[in-house]
């Protein structure tokens, strides 16, 4: 099983080295795996060349405190798609989609697509409006 710290509320690295068998599979590996503290326990079992384990608890940080934290001496931007026009706002941002107000266009994931069109963040340009 795989280990349950306790008396913190971050989240939790694990980095197992060896074989492992997972869902009856044996695999030679190095895999990392991010826990929350209320996800679900999950099983493994070593494999024949035996099976090492480094477990880091890391505290919990508020990435949009942090962006908003920086952001009052700056003016915020709008950055628009060159697909379709739909617009980002950085005072906003996109709470419907995860994006708190105040989110930098550079700290917005690099998974981020448009939600009109779907094109990518580099599909975006800094507009004037």
């Amino acid at each position: 099983m795989a280990p349950s710290p306790a008396g913190t509320d971050g989240q939790y690295l694990v980095v197992l080295r060896g074989s492992l068998i997972h869902e009856g599979v044996q695999r030679n590996a190095i895999t990392v795996i991010f826990l929350q503290p209320g996800d679900a326990a999950f099983e493994l079992q070593a494999g024949s060349s035996g099976l090492d384990a480094l477990v880091l608890s890391l505290p919990r940080q508020g990435a949009a405190t942090a962006t908003a934290e920086r952001a009052p001496n700056t003016e915020f931007k709008v950055w628009q798609c060159v697909l379709c026009a739909f617009v980002y706002d950085e005072a906003a941002g996109l709470v419907e989609e995860g994006i708190p107000p105040g989110t930098r266009w550079e700290d917005v994931p690099e998974s981020f697509t448009c939600s009109d069109c779907g094109a990518s963040k580099s599909d975006f340009v800094m507009a004037e409006l």
